[in-house]
């Protein structure tokens, strides 16, 4: 009887597994992230054609990245899937077409409190609303 139990116990264990094609979820944390969306619509480049970033590092908890016209770096916090960013110093170089991108992505780390992440792609979200979406290069 021993056996089939454990051999019932393998097979449910197997069963519930997630599927193949299901990406599974890590920490965003350690990755420097492309920008390629705001709000579900994509974005183009910021100053001199460089993409938007995002990097969060262990290290004091701090989120650093190019915004699309400035740099820009402050902490953030994260539990689980909940993540929250403190205030953002830039650096204040005049920019003529990164500047509509840096306001629209600076305001959707502030709102943002959740996550989610996968080898390939991070999710920003302010509850159920998606406000970020990035790619790692």
């Amino acid at each position: 009887m021993r056996v089939h139990v454990v051999f019932l116990t393998a097979l449910a264990a197997c069963h519930s597994a997630p599927p193949n094609d299901a990406a599974p979820a890590m920490s965003p944390v350690g990755v420097e992230w492309t920008l390629t969306s705001l709000g579900g619509q994509p974005v183009g480049k910021g100053a001199g054609g460089r993409p938007a970033t995002l990097l969060l590092t262990d290290i004091s908890s701090r989120a650093s990245g190019f915004a699309g016209c400035n740099q820009f770096s402050g902490t953030y916090t994260l539990s689980g899937t909940s993540l929250a960013f403190g205030p953002l110093a830039l650096t204040r170089m005049a920019c003529a077409d990164g500047d509509v991108l840096e306001r629209s992505y600076t305001m959707a780390l502030e709102q943002t409190t959740t996550f989610r992440a996968t080898s390939k792609r991070l999710e920003l979200r302010k509850g159920s609303v998606l406000l970020a979406t990035f790619t790692r290069p």
